[in-house]
């Protein structure tokens, strides 16, 4: 009989984790065509393509391979190995993305047909080689992704991740040879750059057709100044005042400001520049910086000067703004935290190197990194380094996302001193920081950490790191760790890295909790113990 409960007990853990294994698991011509839907062109988060969003953007199969896909059956199927995985969703709708790899809980398949898929490396194209050897001019670009998980989506190369796939008995539109060709699209080829007109945004453009920049929804939103009216985009091949292509970047003639007449029809030199109004003015010639008579904006952006009450919401003129070109505004005035603001070429804010963006927390939780097979959540500030990692050569994207989660300190405990290797006395001030600063010519490869004051000396601030000596296990729910110390901007004060004398130390910290088991998910946990329980409940009762 123990033989035989034993046994019992093999299948059901058995049972459990092939249940938990499994479980980790513009318009189509017609739905058999329809590989997933996508929210936007950029920034977008993903539906399956029987989702009940309604998302506007399909991703079709034969805007990607040369062909209708017509073997029959349903192609939206996954087939015995889940060899057709395209990508894997957080949900039906509203979902994060994910690579065909991961085993995030809580995300499942997207398939379709006879496709052969992979996440190529960082940054390369789906023709290059990947570290998994897949890769060639047969596999084409179906999306992009901002990571390899918990990310965003985009139609063109917008983010560093692409999903590649090759479909039996299909070629790709795109052949790959570096010009942009009948039939390839920024959507579907990499050889064809940003389109201004093809309504879709792509880097650098502000705005396409209805697509316009995340978090920008009218005038109001592009600074003080604007009260009101209506915001627009200037169609492809607009030349400005200075006849340079102003295609797909806002246009702000129809937005209004607190004064009762547009200044291009008010009669005066109100930017000093010797010309007046939209018809001139006595004796004047007409102000180039005008548009129109309804036109508010007598002035002449890129010349680095910031005209008094124009419709210029800075002018740095190409080159670093003063304050008075950006007209005494920072970043905290556009809602961040803190951060250098600067200028775009149509005199609009430029808001990329601001910092602690309020909803970046709850727009991409959850949080996590692998490690040893397993996704675990972030301990501490230096933990976040490893959310979105530091790649060969550093990269804006990850930098601006690692930068967001460390100021905005997006998961519970992670800036507390002791799990961040700090056993000292009471601090009273510490947190996570981001060191800004270039490292070998890299300019996004800045590092999260964490900073407290010196005992001795509140008004200093010192910056802790530390190595990892051991590693965490199932039985050690704690890792050594050897812990430094610096101080943190220009001085001669000497920091203690808190867990003993000298500058330098060992102690142990928390190890980071695991969101995810390796194989064995959290569900079949649960049904490995309702078997368990119902079996020794039969034995027992025999």
């Amino acid at each position: 009989m123990k033989r035989v409960n034993i046994l019992l007990l093999v299948f059901a853990l058995l049972i459990a984790f092939f249940l938990s294994y499994g479980a980790s698991a513009a318009m189509c011509s017609g739905s058999s065509q329809t590989i997933l839907k996508m929210s936007n062109s950029i920034n977008a988060h993903g539906e399956k393509w029987n989702g009940s969003g309604n998302y506007p953007y399909e991703i079709c199969f034969y805007n990607y391979f040369s062909g209708i896909y017509s073997f029959g059956g349903n192609p939206h199927l996954c087939n015995s190995n889940n060899a057709n995985v395209v990508l894997r969703l957080s949900g039906e709708t509203n979902a994060h993305a994910e690579g065909k790899n991961q085993t995030t809980t809580g995300y499942s398949e997207v398939c379709f047909g006879n496709l052969d898929c992979f996440l190529q490396d960082y940054g390369k194209q789906c023709n290059e080689t990947s570290s998994s050897g897949k890769g060639g001019r047969d596999y084409c670009m179906i999306v992009t992704l901002s990571g390899q998980t918990n990310a965003h989506m985009a139609l063109t190369k917008y983010y560093p991740y692409s999903v590649c796939c090759k479909a039996q008995g299909f070629s790709c539109v795109c052949d790959y040879d570096g010009v942009c060709e009948q039939g390839e699209t920024p959507v579907n080829c990499p050889d064809c750059v940003a389109v201004c007109g093809n309504g879709l945004l792509e880097l650098p453009e502000e705005c396409d057709g209805n697509n316009w920049t995340v978090g920008i929804n009218g005038c109001e939103d592009l600074g003080s100044g604007f009260n009101g009216g209506q915001l627009y985009c200037y169609p492809a091949g607009t030349l400005g005042p200075q006849g340079n292509n102003i295609g797909c970047t806002f246009n702000t003639t129809g937005c209004t400001t607190s004064q009762s007449q547009p200044q291009c029809n008010d009669g005066v030199d109100n930017d000093g520049d010797g010309t007046c109004d939209y018809q001139g003015c006595e004796g004047m010639e007409m102000d180039n910086g005008c548009s129109g008579e309804n036109d508010d904006s007598e002035s002449e952006c890129g010349n680095g000067v910031l005209e008094p009450d124009a419709q210029e919401l800075c002018d740095c003129g190409g080159e670093e703004c003063t304050n008075e070109q950006l007209g005494g505004k920072k970043c905290t005035d556009r809602g961040y935290k803190g951060g250098t603001l600067n200028c775009t070429s149509s005199c609009t804010y430029n808001v990329e190197k601001c910092i602690g963006y309020e909803g970046f927390c709850r727009d991409n939780e959850p949080f996590g990194f692998y490690e040893g097979g397993a996704w675990l959540s972030p301990s501490s500030c230096q933990d976040y380094n490893r959310v979105y990692p530091i790649p060969e050569g550093g990269d804006r994207i990850n930098h601006t996302n690692r930068r967001e989660l460390c100021l905005k300190d997006c998961v519970p405990g992670a800036s507390d001193p002791i799990n961040n290797g700090y056993t000292g006395g009471t601090l009273q001030y510490w947190g996570c920081g981001f060191d800004e600063k270039e490292n070998d010519g890299v300019e996004y490869n800045g590092e999260c950490y964490f900073y407290f004051n010196l005992t001795n000396n509140p008004s200093q601030a010192c910056r802790l790191d530390y190595t990892i000596l051991e590693n965490c296990g199932p039985d050690n729910p704690f890792r050594k760790v050897r812990v430094t110390a610096q101080p943190v901007g220009v001085g001669d004060w000497e920091c203690d890295a808190g867990c003993g004398n000298g500058q330098a130390c060992e102690t142990q910290i928390m190890c980071p909790r695991v969101i995810e088991l390796p194989a064995i998910s959290t569900i079949g946990l649960i049904l490995a113990g309702i078997l368990i329980a119902l079996i020794y409940a039969i034995t027992r009762k025999k």
